[in-house]
């Protein structure tokens, strides 16, 4: 019986995968345990992938951060930072309640005024990911202050826009989306659907999804440009005795196909099953395209003595 005796993975491109390196042997579980840590690795890679969209598409994030602390010092410097805080106001949020703005804010009515916890409360609102902009006004009012979150909500998505997808439907990548047409853009609500977008395509074996690029414009239109990873190339390596016809004929893959893990592990499973193999190894290799990957199998004969069948 096979076994899996090696699972190498190696990236020296946060934005691409330069080699993945699998072994598989005649286990019929084994599949599955190189599929589960295929999705963990390339979740993480696509994570840090999709956090560097959004932070593309949310230019303005550290920008607002940075304005977070520079209003507030010039509004601090009116107020004494003894004083109680007597009210607190939400001004121009139209599509935001107020009680999700406030179940987001640790400052309450009856604490004393502190200035870092205005700029935590601050950050904790924009980081509900609905708003372009935050600013806080502070007035005396009633023997203390008054603090005012004057908040800018981004703008409603008008139209979804999906391209590069064969696998799925922009319908049936619309549908797993929490945000549509109408509601209001939220940064953290479109990672959220980003990933579940890589999840929809991982569940079928196709594990180069690649969430290409994003953006939200000023007119409220959503685009989302998917890659779906395709096989540029198919090399088989390593065999010596056994002709290569007799390996490619149980590969049901072919060049210009996209990358999909459920039909390759059968081609491979069907080179071990032939019995003329120790293990039988899959690397994936960048291509000449960016979205394109070179399969390359390994072979590895067994040492005993071969019949004139070998050829099938």
């Amino acid at each position: 019986m096979g076994k899996i005796k090696k699972l190498v993975y190696s990236t020296s491109n946060e934005d691409k995968l330069e080699k993945t390196s699998i072994v598989l042997g005649a286990l019929p579980y084994a599949g599955s345990i190189i599929s589960g840590s295929i999705q963990h690795y390339i979740k993480k890679h696509q994570e840090k992938r999709l956090d560097k969209l959004l932070m593309d598409i949310c230019k303005d994030l550290q920008e607002v951060k940075n304005k977070i602390n520079l209003d507030s010092d010039r509004s601090v410097s009116k107020i004494v930072e003894n004083l109680k805080i007597t009210a607190i106001e939400i001004k121009n949020n139209k599509f935001i309640s107020k009680d999700i703005i406030i179940s987001h804010i640790s400052s309450s009515i009856g604490n004393i005024f502190s200035k870092d916890k205005i700029n935590k409360d601050m950050k904790s609102i924009y980081e509900l990911g609905y708003f372009k902009d935050i600013k806080v006004k502070l007035e005396t009012f009633c023997n203390g202050c008054k603090i005012i979150f004057i908040v800018q909500e981004n703008l409603p998505i008008k139209e979804i826009f999906i391209e590069g997808n064969t696998v799925f439907s922009c319908e049936e990548i619309e549908k797993i989306m929490i945000l549509q047409e109408g509601q209001i853009f939220s940064h953290n609500i479109f990672k959220n659907d980003l990933i579940q977008i890589c999840e929809l395509y991982k569940n079928r074996g196709y594990f180069l999804i690649n969430i290409e690029d994003v953006s939200f414009s000023k007119e409220g239109k959503l685009f989302i440009k998917i890659t779906e990873g395709r096989i540029e190339k198919i090399l088989i390596k390593g065999n010596i005795k056994i002709e290569e016809k007799s390996i490619t004929k149980e590969v049901n893959i072919f060049p210009g196909d996209l990358f999909c893990f459920k039909k390759i592990k059968k081609s491979l499973q069907k080179i071990s099953n032939l019995g003329y193999f120790e293990n039988v190894t899959m690397r994936l290799e960048p291509g000449n395209k960016k979205e394109s990957v070179i399969l390359i199998i390994n072979v590895f004969e067994k040492t005993m003595e071969y019949n004139k069948h070998v050829d099938g």
